[in-house]
């Protein structure tokens, strides 16, 4: 991934005035939860005020072109999350390269899901979920917020691993696909694990499993979906800080240090466990890489799914 030379190398060397930290996500989503926390602390790093600026719409485009234009000196940076790369996927003609056109600067922390089921769905863990919906092929129904979402995507790449036929239910949200999976009217979805557990301790879902590779370490109990029936399949919603294309080794190696180090420190942590937020760390070159793999996974999941996701 090269990078290319930029009139800044540090964040202290920068032309001055605010920082901007765009989040093309509407206030209250996980992003946002990361700028604002991350922001005042930075601030007090640099010297310098970091103003969150959320531009949300049309599917992350609006914030992602305002950042795309900006100065690469690193007074323009970027939070957002892994839906970035399914871009290219809904809207072909975009004037945005979200593989190539940004500085990729660092992982910083993933939400893990769960695949959960309505108690009317018959079965107690992930192989009987798995026997049940081969048994009935197009019968079972899934919601997920909208067409292109990754609870979408992920159940998708589930069907396609494990074989089975089943119906999507895309509403214009999260809150009305949650409502109609606890009322039984659609059987099953994905959801954030946080979410998940207080809904299974009070009986209204059942948890079959978490997509991430390894237990999660917020929720050691529940097994993986992958060591329960699926061996291969796993997935991350992850959260990461990008800048605008042409920003330098230097500068975004130095932004990268005090981001970790923010994202280091225990109140931090702290807030984020209790949003089922795990912080990680990453460099450049492993964030562009684990970029690149997923929009390939996401390219190959729709064509062998022959999925139409284009925005309309």
């Amino acid at each position: 991934m090269p990078m290319t030379s930029a009139s800044a190398t540090t964040l202290d060397g920068a032309a001055g005035g605010p920082i901007r930290l765009i989040v093309p996500h509407a206030p209250g989503t996980t992003p946002d939860l990361a700028a604002r926390l991350v922001g005042p602390r930075l601030t007090a790093r640099v010297d310098r005020p970091v103003v969150v600026d959320n531009r949300p719409g049309a599917s992350g485009l609006i914030g992602y072109e305002a950042v795309a234009k900006a100065a690469p000196d690193g007074s323009t940076l970027m939070i957002t999350a892994a839906s970035i790369m399914t871009l290219p996927l809904l809207y072909p003609n975009a004037p945005v390269d979200v593989l190539n056109g940004f500085s990729p600067i660092s992982n910083l922390c993933s939400t893990n899901f769960a695949l959960v089921v309505h108690p009317s769905l018959p079965a107690e863990n992930f192989l009987q979920f798995l026997a049940y919906v081969r048994a009935r092929p197009g019968a079972v129904d899934y919601a997920s917020p909208g067409k292109g979402t990754f609870h979408h995507l992920w159940m998708e790449q589930m069907c396609l691993m494990a074989r089975l036929q089943m119906s999507h239910v895309a509403y214009k949200g999260a809150s009305g696909a949650i409502t109609d999976v606890l009322a039984g009217h659609v059987k099953t979805m994905f959801l954030p694990v946080h979410q998940a557990v207080p809904f299974q301790k009070e009986g209204k879902l059942r948890i079959m499993g978490v997509i991430s590779a390894a237990r999660d370490p917020n929720f050691p109990a529940l097994d993986t979906l992958g060591a329960s029936g699926l061996p291969g399949f796993s997935g991350e919603a992850w959260y990461a800080l990008l800048g605008p294309k042409g920003m330098g080794e230097k500068l975004v190696t130095d932004i990268q240090t005090r981001i970790q180090a923010v994202l280091g420190e225990p109140e931090i942590l702290s807030t984020l466990a209790k949003q089922g937020v795990v912080v990680k760390g990453s460099s450049a070159s492993e964030l562009y890489a684990t970029m690149k793999n997923e929009q390939d996974k996401w390219a190959r999941v729709v064509k062998e799914g022959q999925l139409n996701l284009r925005a309309e």
